[in-house]
């Protein structure tokens, strides 16, 4: 069965509007204990992963009484919960991966899930991450953002050396403009069009599209 888009909801600040991103037909993971938050809030995971140190044993029952596929692992590994459910998902092939809970108050977990979108860009898998004040992509060719009046903020910034990008439909439009890492030429600009496309030229960028 192919498999269009799959959710992962990991372990960081999660919030009751994620619910509604999520539709019938999504293929979820549960992420440690937000396996357990979904099934609170009637989804039931496809697959629950994780070393499951952040959930208690009343919990715990829950998810193995909900969830037929669990994958667990020791706490002492290399690899981060949300890392494990990004090798699962990549196994799956699908189109689309739409990551909630991945931001947070540990920065260290928000820069590392960041760089994670990596892994899906080098298998051409359309992927972001989704709070209640942000969308997050990792880009290195194109990509087309329609304007909507709750996200009117965008951001363009240069993970690699440097880029060349090139901005239509913005307020502040660029052509083939080449940006360095560590200038912030790209922060908060503005759709002004129906949609604004982002064209990297060369190099790497994570997009932020911004509430507030």
């Amino acid at each position: 069965m192919e498999i269009k888009r799959i959710i992962i909801v990991t372990n960081g600040r999660l919030d009751e509007s994620f619910v509604g991103g999520i539709q019938k037909n999504d293929y979820v993971i549960g992420v440690d204990g937000a396996a357990y938050w979904l099934i609170k809030n009637n989804i039931i995971p496809d697959l629950a992963i994780g070393d499951f140190d952040s959930t208690t044993e009343k919990e715990m029952v829950v998810i193995k009484n909900n969830c037929k596929n669990i994958k667990t692992f020791e706490a002492k590994k290399d690899f981060t919960d949300t890392e494990l459910a990004v090798a699962e998902v990549i196994k799956l092939k699908p189109k689309e991966v739409v990551i909630y809970g991945a931001t947070g108050t540990r920065m260290d977990h928000t820069l590392a899930n960041i760089f994670l979108l990596e892994k899906f860009l080098e298998k051409s898998i359309f992927a972001s991450i989704r709070d209640k004040n942000n969308e997050i992509y990792l880009v290195d060719n194109k990509l087309i953002l329609k304007k909507v009046k709750d996200f009117p903020f965008v951001s363009v910034i240069p993970i690699t050396d440097l880029v060349i990008v090139s901005l239509k439909g913005f307020e502040y439009e660029l052509d083939h403009k080449i940006i360095k890492r560590g200038e912030a030429i790209g922060v908060s600009n503005e759709i002004v069009e129906e949609s604004g496309e982002i064209v990297v030229q060369k190099g790497k960028v994570v997009v932020v599209r911004s509430k507030d």
